[in-house]
Order: structure tokens, then C-alpha cells, then sequence
């Protein structure tokens, strides 16, 4: 089993479970992905299979976790707001997207 430690504020632990257990199981997955890599093909496929689905549902969970702003609130934001819709916005800051 892999080994994983978050830091969650208590206030919040119980809204983000499931998106620790959904990483745990990715985590796992890679874990048993690699140590098969030299073995049992058929385990090492049943957890490459289990990485896809994971990261898969672990994105859509962090995608329900967004920010819901509105426009309107001031230009500066509405500007940030502007640069999520109009592209993506990973990495979000870096020296040379300015």
C-alpha cells in the first residue's frame, strides 16, 4: 500500500475525503503498476487500468471543487476570470506568460 500524507484543516477534512481517498487510490495504482512492471503483466495492466480511472475521477472531483465567482465584482478580477474561459490556465503564473 502506498504511503500518503495530506495536511487538510479540520474544519474542511470531511469535504475533502473524497478527493484524499480518490488520490490514495491512484497512488496505489501507480504503486502496483511499478511493481509489476517486471512480473505479472496481467496484474500490471489491471492497475494501469486503475491509474486512468483514477486520475479520471480524481480530476472530475476536483473540478467540482472550483471557485465560484461572478463577473462583476471588479475589473481585476473580471480580467482573471476573463483568462479561465479563454484558455488554460495551467501553469497559472509563470515568467514567460507575461
Amino acid at each position: 500500500m502506498a504511503k500518503l500524507e495530506l495536511s487538510v484543516h479540520s474544519d474542511l477534512s470531511k469535504g475533502a475525503q473524497p478527493i484524499i481517498d480518490a488520490l490514495m487510490h491512484v497512488a496505489d495504482a501507480i504503486e502496483g503498476t511499478y511493481g509489476y512492471k517486471m512480473g505479472c503483466q496481467n496484474k500490471m495492466d489491471q492497475n494501469y487500468y486503475a491509474m486512468l480511472w483514477g486520475v479520471t475521477h480524481l480530476a472530475g472531483l476536483i473540478a467540482k471543487e472550483r471557485p465560484s465567482y461572478e463577473f462583476g465584482y471588479s475589473d481585476e478580477q473580471d480580467a482573471e476570470l476573463q483568462k479561465l474561459l479563454n484558455g488554460i490556465p495551467f501553469p497559472p503564473d509563470t515568467p514567460y506568460s507575461r
